[in-house]
């Protein structure tokens, strides 16, 4: 096909991909939820409040900085310190896969089948304010291990704030 896809010819990688771009965006939902938890303010007022930063980065900080007025020692607050962590965590892992071009090809570049199939990332290429885009090599095992991680922070964030489980440190 003319106009083919790197991940049109892996679909079992581009599947991953999927999951963990949607897992991210129930993370970045969980937002103002932690935004109303940490401060007190009105679950509405802190949507639109989150909602007015246009980077998930920038609400990560805003988060931050709300914490800075607030009883270290304080539950919410301990939560909202783990969460920030996990989040930029998310943040990175999601980036480099959201903001990547794609190439494949097996183990040794060669094709047999026996072979492991190999996807390379190439990441912010395009970036004018990054110094250095970021390449990586991925097997399959290794995205889901990040698919894996991805989960488990929504799960983590999904746990907190509807059923009020303290994270793990």
């Amino acid at each position: 096909h003319p106009a083919g896809v790197a991940l049109d010819e892996f679909p079992e990688f581009a599947a991953q991909v999927g999951i963990l771009i949607s897992c991210f965006a129930l993370i970045e939902s969980y937002m103002h939820q932690l935004i109303s938890r940490t401060t007190g303010m009105d679950e509405s007022d802190a949507y639109l409040v989150s909602g007015s930063f246009t980077s998930f980065g920038s609400r990560i900080d805003l988060l931050g900085t709300l914490l800075k007025k607030r009883a270290p020692t304080n539950k919410q607050v301990v939560a909202a310190r783990h969460f920030i962590k996990t989040m930029r965590e998310a943040t990175e892992i999601r980036n480099t896969y959201a903001h990547g071009t794609y190439s494949l090809s097996f183990e040794g570049g060669h094709y047999s089948r026996t072979a492991k199939k190999i996807m390379f990332i190439s990441s912010f290429l395009y970036d004018a304010k990054r110094k250095n885009p970021v390449k990586v090599e991925k097997d399959l095992d290794s995205v889901k291990k990040d698919v894996a991680r991805i989960k488990f922070i929504t799960c983590e964030l999904h746990g907190y704030v509807y059923r009020d489980e303290m994270p793990v440190a």
